[in-house]
């Protein structure tokens, strides 16, 4: 579904924008791991689930394949932060069914991806005719709730909440030395998966 309609938008931009004209769509270049605005389901529950991989064995603050505790969580898109996982009010046991302090406020942060907003259109000529050339919108006035697509920056995924998981790498002896890697990343609109997948380095005082 996420590929039909992604090529379903490039074909209307292509009719809509740039009438009969027999010319290919010169599409800007873009990051594999760009995904449209609208394939995420921001209206559903999602299960957070953090776990460890391999870790070596003379590290004895980190625990390796390890599973953490799991939460309920809504995903929404923030200027900032980009996508961030909240915790549903613990009173809440299904998606039907609302929490008595159903409040905003009782929403926990617990993940964030950072990464780009961004928003495409057809660059016009100065008769604000289409070029049948793709650009970047970055009028000063746009808003970034307008973007259509967003880049995530997987290798930056960054914990907000504290769980047995993070105990092992957050040890007083431990100092994280080097960038994490990305190893491996899944994100499928159509089953509703985000998996992702980060080497970390550190560094235990003797």
């Amino acid at each position: 579904m996420f590929k039909k309609l992604a090529i379903a938008a490039v074909v209307s931009i292509m009719l809509n924008g740039c009438g009969a004209e027999d010319r290919e769509y010169d599409v800007l270049e873009r990051s594999k791991e760009e995904v449209t605005i609208k394939s995420l389901d921001t209206k559903s529950l999602w299960m957070y689930m953090p776990s460890t991989g391999a870790a070596p064995r003379y590290a004895i603050s980190q625990r390796g394949f390890f599973q953490g505790t799991p939460k309920l969580v809504t995903l929404s898109f923030d200027e900032k932060n980009g996508i961030v996982a909240t915790e549903v009010d613990r009173d809440k046991l299904a998606e039907a069914s609302d929490s008595r302090w159903d409040s905003d406020i009782n929403g926990a942060p617990v993940l964030k991806i950072p990464g780009e907003f961004r928003e495409y259109r057809c660059h016009e000529n100065k008769f604000k005719e289409c070029t049948n050339a793709e650009e970047l919108n970055s009028d000063k006035d746009r808003e970034w709730t307008d973007a259509t697509h967003f880049t995530p920056d997987y290798s930056q995924v960054t914990s907000l909440a504290r769980d047995t998981v993070d105990t092992w790498y957050t040890a007083s002896n431990v100092t994280e030395t080097a960038e994490p890697t990305l190893d491996h990343y899944e994100f499928d609109a159509e089953k509703g998966v985000i998996n992702i997948e980060v080497t970390r380095y550190f560094t235990a005082d003797p």
